[in-house]
């Protein structure tokens, strides 16, 4: 996962936030703290416009189940949520074999950014930098 991210980082052909979001949600899958998107967590339903990503639970909700949630959500949306079903799911050559919109990447990387968060438990200083690098 580090030798692909670094080769597609290097060839620069894609955004360097979702290589970033790409490799935080598969690195932490493999440490063993992969969420389970498979289906909402409260019905089982497995595609709805509005579904929920709620980091500190590992699980993801559908609109008519979202009150179960007992910790923050982020609303994914479709795109976001096979974003995130594939950067855990995919087999290791096809993880950056996707697309987004300019949104549905924001909402992408800032889930995977929560769940890096929500698992790590503390504040990561390598993260502020980034994001300071990242602006200009």
């Amino acid at each position: 996962t580090m030798l692909n991210s670094l080769y597609v980082l290097a060839n620069g052909n894609k955004p360097n936030n979702l290589v970033k979001a790409v490799f935080e949600m598969r690195m932490l899958a493999l440490a063993g703290y992969m969420p389970d998107l498979t289906c909402c967590k409260g019905c089982g339903e497995f595609e709805d416009e509005k579904m929920l990503f709620v980091p500190q639970e590992d699980c993801i909700y559908c609109a008519k189940c979202k009150n179960m949630a007992h910790h923050r959500s982020v609303c994914t949306g479709l795109s976001a949520t096979a974003a995130l079903r594939h950067s855990i799911y995919a087999e290791d050559k096809k993880i950056f074999s996707f697309s987004l919109s300019e949104e549905a990447l924001n909402t992408f990387s800032l889930c995977a950014e929560d769940y890096l968060i929500s698992k790590v438990e503390k504040k990561i200083p390598t993260l502020d930098f980034y994001k300071t690098i990242s602006i200009m």
